[in-house]
């Protein structure tokens, strides 16, 4: 989907599992209010350059269904 990625690479020693992203096109804030309305917990965070960011904090218990509702609302929200 064209996101670019705050968190370090899977070969990253200081990888964790959260997950800190953003679109170059659709503006952040617009993307975590549409995960807000479909119930889904994230943050939205800035950088010190005031970019906003939101970062996904997916543990063990999530299953694979839940990340890919994650992707679904951001696909739907980036194409409106």
């Amino acid at each position: 989907m064209g996101f670019e990625f705050f968190s370090p690479l899977a070969e990253d020693p200081l990888r964790s599992g959260i997950l800190t992203a953003r679109h170059p096109v659709t503006d952040s804030a617009r993307l975590f209010a549409a995960l807000e309305s479909a119930n889904i917990t994230a943050s939205l965070r800035s950088n010190r350059a005031g970019e906003k960011w939101i970062r996904f904090s997916p543990h063990f218990y999530n299953t694979r269904s839940e990340m890919s509702r994650v992707a679904d609302v951001l696909a739907a929200e980036i194409r409106a």
